[in-house]
């Protein structure tokens, strides 16, 4: 009964641990992300509150779109960000952050233009690509700063 009761208690503070760690997404409130967890293929949506835990905080590396839902370039590259999130799950956090949403890590990181992709490993920028590209042209890039 005591051994019970102790994994209880101890699934419950791991529980309220993982709670701690969850930063809402900027565009769907009914998103959770739970930080450090294996990249899963998906384009995570984040914005200025979320990008320190998101992005620099990862024990993974991150490549992060700056885009706009108006921009056709960045509306293609989009899709191929989305389609290299599939191919590196587990390796490698994908986010999309939408510059009308948010300012501050743009400017901070001098993204004046969309679309534009940063990739960031130990909370470091560690590369940058500025303009539209096809997912071979990405892919080629991730592999490039990775070496």
């Amino acid at each position: 009964m005591l051994v019970a009761a102790l994994s209880s208690a101890e699934a419950k503070t791991a529980a309220e641990k993982k709670l701690m760690t969850k930063v809402p997404d900027s565009t769907n409130s009914g998103f959770m992300y739970i930080k450090d967890e294996v990249p899963n293929g998906v384009l995570l949506d984040i914005n200025d509150n979320g990008f320190k835990t998101v992005v620099l905080d990862s024990q993974y590396p991150v490549l992060v779109l700056f885009w706009a839902s108006w921009s056709p370039p960045s509306r293609s590259t989009l899709y191929s960000v989305e389609h290299l999130a599939l191919n590196y799950k587990g390796k490698i956090r994908f986010a999309r952050f939408n510059v009308d949403e948010g300012s501050v890590a743009a400017e901070e990181y001098g993204v004046t233009q969309v679309p534009t992709i940063l990739l960031f490993k130990n909370g470091k920028m560690i590369g940058r690509f500025d303009g539209p590209a096809s997912d071979r042209v990405i892919d080629s890039f991730i592999k490039k700063q990775l070496k």
